[in-house]
């Protein structure tokens, strides 16, 4: 709004129509894929992380829409001073809209991140015997977390079959823990 009412208020309906489909659609698409992922065997998070993502939409048909309504109305007097508080408080509502986005896509950024760095050194010591000491060091210790890790890291090229040789000695390095 800082050059006016009048122009603020007469670019809010185009840019409104522009965006309104691109934003429920990339929320139901995120929201969709974080569902998938976790029927897949992700984290319960990347489940989260979807219904934070998700949540834009409820909150913008309840919260926002009814201001919508009256800044595209075409009866709207664009230089009063009811349309700058309609368009400051479209301003506050977005501004919880897009907390609730950034929550989710920081969230997805760190279980992105965390899995696919547990993944790329998987696959960095697939033919090692580092990681089949490791395994075995696990397996002698009746977790089945990191081998379950190791299961769902399979589309970086590391299958559990060609990494785990029992050793009958007894693992000396130290313990690994899971990190989900």
């Amino acid at each position: 709004m800082q050059c006016g009412v009048e122009i603020a208020a007469t670019e809010f309906p185009p840019s409104y129509r522009r965006a309104a489909v691109m934003q429920v659609t990339c929320a139901a698409l995120g929201l969709l894929s974080s569902v998938a992922a976790w029927l897949a065997g992700a984290t319960f998070w990347w489940l989260v992380g979807g219904v934070v993502l998700g949540a834009v939409i409820p909150f913008t048909l309840i919260a926002i829409l009814p201001t919508n309504k009256q800044l595209l109305s075409p009866t709207l007097d664009r230089r009063s001073a009811e349309t700058e508080r309609l368009l400051a408080r479209w301003g506050r509502l977005h501004t919880v809209r897009s907390v609730l986005s950034a929550v989710a896509l920081l969230l997805f950024l760190y279980l992105a991140r965390s899995s696919r760095s547990l993944c790329e050194n998987l696959t960095l010591l697939r033919s090692s015997t580092v990681l089949n000491r490791a395994i075995a060091f696990t397996e002698s210790r009746s977790s089945s977390c990191w081998l379950q890790s190791l299961d769902s890291c399979s589309r970086f090229g590391v299958s559990r079959s060609e990494t785990i040789s029992p050793r009958e000695t007894p693992c000396r390095e130290p313990p690994i823990t899971c990190s989900s």
